[in-house]
């Protein structure tokens, strides 16, 4: 049996080099760090050099995710408001394209008062704040501030693109709705007008019989006849 466990243990020296597995370090103390990582790749509580402050970093990363939230919530509604301007959903009765331009009216206030200037003026802040010298060594890298600041800025200048176009939008959607309102007014009157007509055409026929009492009234009332006319 002895013979048997040299065997097996000479057979795990002859198929496995011990060198050739993964090592691992363990540090017990703060003083044995220093062994394996240099002084300025350690932050000052871990007996380092390094500038690193996490309660700064956390409170600026918030802050920049508390604007990317934000600022994202609301292009996400302008997007949506966009959505709605393009449609061709007309209506086709003059109450229906009453209740649109009136919605049209709402939408255009929701517009006027996105918080786009507020949001703004809030990226300029945390720019400036990114900026500070102070974050660039206690919180945040030169990496870290670079790419935050590129996220503040495509948002905003996401915002006041996307409020630009629908205002644009808006317009084209007001006019389209107003040349609508009128023609479905003008139809509504024509249809009234034809209405009238067939049902009191033989009466106003009957009745309407004046040619006039001499050369001058006929006249007259032959021009008013040709007007009438010409007006049809």
């Amino acid at each position: 049996r002895t013979e048997g466990r040299k065997g097996k243990v000479l057979f795990l020296d002859l198929f496995f080099d011990s060198s050739s597995l993964p090592t691992q370090t363990v540090v017990t103390s703060l003083d044995g760090l220093t062994k394996f990582i240099d002084l300025d790749h350690l932050t000052s509580d871990l007996g380092g050099s390094f500038k690193y402050d996490h309660s700064k970093w956390i409170k600026m990363r918030m802050a920049v995710e508390k604007f990317v939230y934000e600022a994202s919530s609301l292009l996400a509604k302008l997007e949506e408001i966009d959505d709605g301007l393009s449609l061709e959903d007309f209506a086709d009765t003059v109450e229906g394209l009453k209740d649109q331009i009136k919605q049209n009216q709402h939408v255009k206030k929701w517009i006027v008062k996105a918080p786009v200037e507020v949001l703004q003026e809030e990226g300029q802040k945390l720019r400036s704040s990114l900026q500070n010298p102070e974050h660039f060594t206690d919180a945040f890298t030169p990496e870290d501030v670079k790419k935050a600041e590129n996220q503040i800025d495509e948002l905003v200048e996401g915002l006041l693109s996307k409020r630009q176009k629908l205002r644009e939008l808006w317009n084209m959607r007001k006019m389209k709705l107003d040349q609508c309102f009128q023609y479905r007014v003008f139809q509504q009157d024509a249809e009234t007008m034809l209405t009238w007509i067939a049902e009191n055409r033989q009466e106003f026929l009957l009745n309407y019989t004046e040619i006039g009492d001499d050369a001058a009234t006929a006249e007259e009332l032959e021009d008013e006849h040709r007007n009438f006319e010409a007006s049809c």
